[in-house]
């Protein structure tokens, strides 16, 4: 299982799953999204896209709640983490 880290955001996300597909990565690990609400678009935005992009290619995501440990090899992870802090910012 080869796992690819992945910096999306601040990038078209559909280049984020070609470049794990030319690295012929298992698992695509989507990072620095989310943090900060500091860009043009909502911060919840690079992820739905990777979301949409990876669906299309069948890209396996690992997603995981921040700070949760993930063990090799169950890397296959989708929290759904922002769509909850979502829902706790509307409130």
């Amino acid at each position: 299982m080869f796992f690819v880290p992945l910096k999306v955001g601040d990038i078209l996300d559909s280049w984020g799953i070609a470049v794990h597909k030319e690295l012929k990565g298992n698992v695509l690990f989507p990072i620095h999204w989310g943090t900060f609400n500091v860009a043009i678009h909502p911060w919840d935005e690079p992820v739905k896209q990777v979301l949409k992009f990876a669906a299309q290619d069948k890209v396996k995501l690992c997603l995981p709640r921040p700070g949760e440990m993930v063990i090799w090899p169950d890397m296959e992870i989708n929290s759904r983490w922002w769509e909850k802090v979502h829902l706790l910012v509307l409130r």
